[in-house]
């Protein structure tokens, strides 16, 4: 996760403070490129697109749906959540 910080306190004390109450690991990069997804092949695109799901980015995941398909916002997020309904059936 990315946070842009214009606030006061600033990021760092902010930091320092929220460790007392919770953990706070380093960024980790992904080796999975979530952008460029006109180069795979349909099942590559599906598999990503259901990492996404799983992982609980419903966000990423109606994007992605919407770059690839086409689709409005609507059309996406119905597509997505029915992706969640099946996979919480199977």
């Amino acid at each position: 996760m990315r946070i842009e910080w214009g606030v006061v306190p600033d990021a760092q004390r902010f930091l320092d403070e929220i460790t007392r109450q919770t953990l706070v690991r380093p960024a980790e990069e992904s080796p999975k490129d979530f952008v460029r997804l006109d180069g795979l092949s349909t099942a590559e695109q599906e598999a990503r697109r259901l990492e996404r799901v799983e992982s609980g980015d419903m966000i990423g995941a109606v994007a992605m749906a919407r770059k690839l398909y086409s689709y409005d916002l609507k059309t996406a997020k119905d597509f997505v959540e029915g992706l969640v309904g099946k996979r919480s059936t199977a």
